[in-house]
């Protein structure tokens, strides 16, 4: 019982004395990271309604005052059977100065990767265009580091390409012929919600 009290004390010491440390957002020019990880909510490109997926990216970059940093994304998102690596470049900026916490906007936009999907037999992967606009809000948690939730829309286009090399029966009395290429394009729309930590 005793040695409860005294980690409840010490807890809360340590919560009180860290909200004295607790100023305001950093914002000043230099380096700023900003890591975030969320689902993504949507239909797939053939309408079916989606299960939530996993989605992750990190912004790198430099902040030139509080309303603007710019930098670099790479991510990873999930569409169900379908994984995408984008890489894009982003803006950053927090709408109010010197205080303890923010709105905020993102917007990345670039190109994603496919080289982590697994492929079917005769077919190849191409990646496309990716756009994410988003905002959230930020708040300062001391040392110079903030939390942040956000809410965004990301809209990713892929390709898929089967290239038959010999005559396949596709049924009794249909052939798939050599040569005959087949692209199928993708467009994945999603919500983006999303927790990160930035510094």
């Amino acid at each position: 019982m005793k040695n409860t009290s005294k980690l409840l004390l010490l807890i809360l010491f340590w919560g009180r004395l860290n909200a004295q440390e607790i100023k305001t957002l950093t914002q000043k020019k230099g380096f700023v990271n900003h890591t975030e990880i969320g689902v993504l909510l949507g239909k797939n490109y053939y309408g079916t309604t989606a299960k939530a997926s996993f989605s992750a990216n990190t912004f790198n970059g430099y902040r030139f005052n509080h309303r603007l940093a710019v930098g670099a994304t790479i991510g990873l998102d999930w569409y169900n059977s379908v994984q995408v690596m984008p890489i894009a470049l982003g803006l950053r900026g927090d709408l109010l100065k010197n205080k303890k916490s923010s709105p905020f906007y993102g917007l990345d936009a670039g190109y994603g990767l496919m080289f982590l999907s697994t492929k079917q037999e005769y077919e190849t992967l191409k990646g496309g265009p990716m756009i994410n606009p988003s905002i959230g809000y930020r708040f300062a948690i001391g040392n110079g580091n903030a939390l942040s939730m956000s809410i965004g829309w990301k809209h990713q286009i892929t390709y898929s390409v089967y290239d038959y090399p010999e005559a396949i029966p596709l049924n009794s009395l249909i052939m798939r012929w050599a040569g005959n290429d087949q692209e199928t394009t993708k467009y994945f729309n999603r919500i983006a919600l999303k927790i990160g930590f930035s510094f």
